[in-house]
């Protein structure tokens, strides 16, 4: 034997010792071999590529990238090495790279099922989803039963608005592979696309049971609890997750947008200002510090600091983005699509001019990734006019109840309805909306492909119901999808986007100078612009705390509003209707958050003690409650005040409903107008106060005069049914859109 053969000869019994530690989970071993190896001989493929996956299992993917490149230079075309490196250029983001890599194994390779699914994986990553189901269907009959197959199916399936089958794909892995974490990270994934939070939580705690440390699960989970009003549980999982893995900049998003939901916004600043120290560049966290409003304020002072705030940093986000527009423009939009402004609408007055200036931003945005959706579009000719809705809350909520009869009432002689269900819960609500409609299911589409399902309806019109409160509507409602695009009172703020031609309010709900407020052309529909339908639920039991208050003969006096809604000029009224009602009892909802709770209550009791009076027994806070007991709530109040700067809609009719007298106040916008407009058509303009002082003074007469109380609670039973089920407004509806998609044709 040669000098040369016996060197061959160790080295492969070398590499054969270095593999058999590999195998056994012993690294450090194996490491020390193969760069023995490579001392002698550099060229070595087979250690630099087993050196490849030992620095990818360390995290070091950089490396491993550049080992196993050069593995592959001196013995090309290894399907095992191809298929390893695919899957560390994929981790490393190199998603062109992986690709590549993947396609280069052989149709008739052993490894060409991992190829697949590992290359379908890829290829959704890259926005394509249709050849990743190309790819699956390759090797479909020998993957029907591997979960990680069944996995990957799911995926392009939610990817393709196929939800029922991406489920069943992924109830299929479970079944196989019960305790393998992944196939139920996989539901849950596919569940919260869905909008099906409550058991895509199920789905991720299930994973926690199996791998108490699984990245993945608590980074969903901590998201999870901070959608759902639960910061404090929220900063459980991220913290959890930052013991773990204390530099993850996804679990240091998640933690410090969870301390802002939490109430404590001076911190979650803090650690968003870290990260983008850190990377001037991380446009998601600029984006969440640009809209860390508080839930509540301690003053108006704070409120009209915060508005400042907010101008200042939207000023300079503006000037920041503009330079990487062209390299950055994926991150940009993840995070334009990651949250609203939703809550400078709750600092009250008027907010057109940053509205504005937000909406120009997005815009700019929105046109630079979709150019070809920027461009102005002609009208059809076709018999019946082709309308679109567009919202995520097509279930029993809000925005449906009080718009629903848009989808439904609009006559089908006259219009083609297509209803674009963006996410969210659905139930019997979602099963009226169906009727007579397209119905068209793009819950969990990722944006661009939202953009392109709806613009290839070629619609007439289309309204989006409530821009403003999901974020994934932003850029698709910034775009130019029909040659007619309006917006409604579901979030009644202006959207500030130049694409969004009308605004549908409601005459009486707006005030006379109602134009000033909005950037879209205001058109005023009759009445209420809606035919709100007579509630179809009866009451539930009163809560045990109202039925105690009653029972002890106090005054009853309800706030049943979202707390973010209540501004310091609540207490002032609440204060003084207090001291003039002394046995006056004040009843609201909590909030989600015990934090947001905690304000609000501590404002109160601040505001009360100026006047020496207690807030023990005066101020009650219930838990959140069903509709029905919400409906009994409203029976069983006294008064029923409204909020001051954003009025009630949906609670103010519902309380009517239940006989229960409404005071108001209107304020100078339109969303301090709901209640005003309501009692106006109902014919009880009794309750309808001019200022501050004739709020609280109509609201301590109803309190302390027991036969005027009895007699608007007779007015009000008698005149409510006029402000329900009005077929003026979708009438008119009608004729507006006639005449806007005929101006649009050519």
């Amino acid at each position: 034997m040669t000098a040369d053969e016996r060197q061959h000869d160790d080295q492969n019994r070398a590499l054969a010792a270095a593999v058999e530690h590999h195998r056994a989970g012993r690294l450090r071993e194996a490491e020390a071999i193969y760069r023995r190896i490579l001392a002698q001989a550099p060229r070595n493929a087979e250690a630099l590529h087993h050196l490849g996956l030992i620095a990818a299992s360390h995290g070091k993917l950089d490396e491993a990238d550049d080992l196993m490149s050069a593995a592959e230079a001196e013995a090309p075309g290894v399907s095992g090495w191809l298929l390893n490196h695919g899957k560390v250029a994929a981790m490393r983001g190199d998603f062109a790279a992986a690709e590549r890599l993947f396609a280069g194994i052989p149709s008739d390779d052993p490894r060409r099922l991992d190829a697949c699914i590992a290359l379908a994986k890829v290829l959704l990553q890259l926005g394509r989803p249709e050849e990743a189901r190309a790819r699956l269907r390759e090797v479909e009959s020998a993957g029907a039963e591997r979960p990680d197959f069944l996995v990957a199916r799911a995926f392009a399936e939610q990817a393709l608005g196929l939800p029922a089958d991406a489920e069943r794909s992924c109830r299929d892995a479970v079944r196989l592979a019960l305790q393998w974490p992944d196939a139920h990270a996989a539901l849950g994934m596919v569940l919260r696309l869905q909008g099906r939070t409550a058991e895509a939580e199920t789905a991720f705690r299930q994973v926690l049971t199996l791998v108490p440390d699984h990245i993945d699960a608590l980074l969903e989970l901590g998201s999870l609890c901070n959608t759902d009003h639960r910061p404090e549980e929220a900063l459980g999982f991220f913290e959890r997750l930052l013991a773990l893995r204390p530099g993850d900049r996804q679990a240091r998003f998640g933690w410090a947008t969870a301390l802002i939901s939490a109430g404590r916004t001076r911190e979650g600043r803090g650690a968003l200002d870290e990260l983008t120290r850190d990377d001037p560049r991380d446009w998601r966290a600029r984006w969440a510090r640009l809209l860390s409003f508080p839930k509540a304020y301690g003053s108006d002072d704070e409120i009209a600091r915060e508005r400042e705030r907010f101008s200042d940093d939207l000023a300079q986000l503006t000037e920041d983005v503009g330079p990487h527009l062209a390299t950055d423009l994926p991150a940009i939009l993840d995070a334009v699509s990651s949250a609203t402004d939703f809550y400078l609408h709750y600092t009250g007055g008027d907010v057109r001019d940053l509205q504005e200036r937000y909406g120009r931003l997005i815009s700019r945005i929105a046109r630079a990734a979709y150019p070809d959706h920027a461009k102005s579009l002609t009208g059809s000719r076709g018999q019946r006019i082709r309308v679109g809705f567009a919202s995520s809350n097509l279930y029993r909520h809000s925005v449906m109840k009080s718009h629903g009869c848009w989808i439904t009432d609009l006559p089908r002689d006259r219009f083609e309805i297509t209803v674009f269900r963006l996410g969210g819960l659905t139930d019997d609500w979602t099963d009226r909306l169906r009727k007579d409609a397209r119905w068209i299911d793009c819950a969990g589409l990722d944006q661009k492909s939202l953009i392109e399902r709806i613009g290839a309806e070629k619609l007439d019109a289309l309204i989006w119901l409530d821009i403003g409160m999901d974020a994934l509507v932003q850029v698709p409602a910034a775009l130019r999808l029909a040659p007619v695009q309006a917006t409604g009172f579901g979030h009644p703020v202006t959207s500030g986007l130049a694409s969004i031609d009308a605004w549908l309010t409601g005459d009486l709900m707006e005030p006379n100078d109602g134009e000033r407020h909005y950037s879209e052309r205001l058109v005023r529909l009759p009445n209420l612009s809606v035919s709100y339908p007579w509630p179809d639920r009866v009451p539930g039991a009163v809560p045990d705390e109202v039925r105690a208050l009653k029972e002890s003969g106090r005054t009853v006096y309800v706030c049943a509003q979202s707390l973010f809604k209540l501004l310091p000029l609540q207490d002032e009224a609440i204060a003084r209707i207090a001291r003039a009602v002394p046995d006056a009892a004040f009843v609201f909802i909590t909030h989600p958050s015990p934090a947001i709770t905690d304000i609000i209550c501590g404002r109160l009791t601040q505001r009360l003690a100026v006047d020496r009076i207690a807030a023990e027994g005066r101020i009650v806070f219930l838990p959140r409650l069903s509709e029905e007991s919400f409906l009994a709530l409203n029976q069983a109040a006294d008064v029923v005040l409204d909020s001051l700067g954003w009025s009630g809609f949906n609670s103010t009719l519902e309380a009517l409903a239940m006989g229960a007298p409404v005071v108001t106040m209107p304020g100078d916008t339109m969303r301090a107008h709901h209640t005003h407009g309501i009692l106006t058509l109902a014919g009880l303009s009794e309750l309808i106060a001019p200022d501050l002082d004739g709020y609280v003074q109509l609201a301590a007469r109803l309190g302390l005069d027991p036969e005027f109380r009895q007699a608007m609670r007779v007015k009000v039973t008698e005149r409510t049914r006029r402000a329900f089920d009005d077929p003026a407004p979708v009438s008119a509806l009608a004729e507006w859109l006639e005449r806007a998609v005929a101006d649009t044709q050519p």
